[in-house]
């Protein structure tokens, strides 16, 4: 993994000038869509896949699929228990 760092200012409205560098790195061209994710103290800036929306949203899902399956466990042992 390459790692390497360049100091820019904001502008007026608080963008920032990607250096092309770093936008060729990772394959992002004028147009394309970036994930903007800001974590406790730092901001990432990612190439937006479409393909992690429809896994992320069939994750989700699944979570709720599998809630819905606790609940009915818990319930289900609450009435063994009676």
């Amino acid at each position: 993994m390459t790692s390497y760092s360049e100091l820019r200012k904001t502008d007026y409205k608080g963008r920032v000038t990607i250096p092309s560098r770093m936008l060729d790195s990772l394959g992002i061209e004028c147009g394309d869509e970036v994930r903007i994710i800001f974590t406790n103290d730092h901001i990432e800036i990612r190439p937006f896949e479409k393909d992690y929306e429809e896994v992320s949203e069939r994750l989700i899902n699944s979570i709720k699929e599998l809630n819905n399956i606790i609940a009915e466990l818990k319930d289900t042992l609450a009435d063994i228990e009676k």
